[in-house]
């Protein structure tokens, strides 16, 4: 098949090409900056998600059995049988009161040092 002159398209960017052209020549020619800030003495293209990411740690009081199962040496039925302490005892007062939880020891409670916390 032949393509005539008139059947022949040529590329129209049309105003969003323009506009993306634009932008790009904006950016790479310095027209436009982005600040950067300083985090620690890294900038924040230096740093990162995980960097600035704090975790949070689990509210042996609030957590159910998914955040509980993040701590170390926790899996379904140590974490069903602080949740059966907390429902028959109430809310944790110490970490001494954790211990007394079957199968909980203060060498796991002190492994959860930075990554477990009792809210009061």
């Amino acid at each position: 098949m032949e393509c005539s002159k008139s059947t022949r398209t040529r590329f129209d960017p049309g105003w969003k090409g323009i506009l993306a052209a634009a932008c790009l020549a904006a950016v790479a020619g310095g027209w436009i900056f982005f600040p950067s800030y300083s985090l620690g003495g890294q900038t924040t293209a230096e740093v990162s998600l995980e960097e600035l990411a704090e975790p949070v740690p689990v509210d042996l009081n609030t957590a159910d059995m998914e955040q509980l199962i993040l701590l170390e040496g926790i899996g379904e039925a140590k974490a069903q049988a602080i949740l059966d302490y907390r429902e028959e005892n109430g809310p944790f007062e110490s970490w001494e009161e954790v211990d007394q939880v079957k199968g909980i020891s203060m060498n796991m409670i002190e492994a959860w040092e930075d990554k477990a916390v009792i809210s009061r």
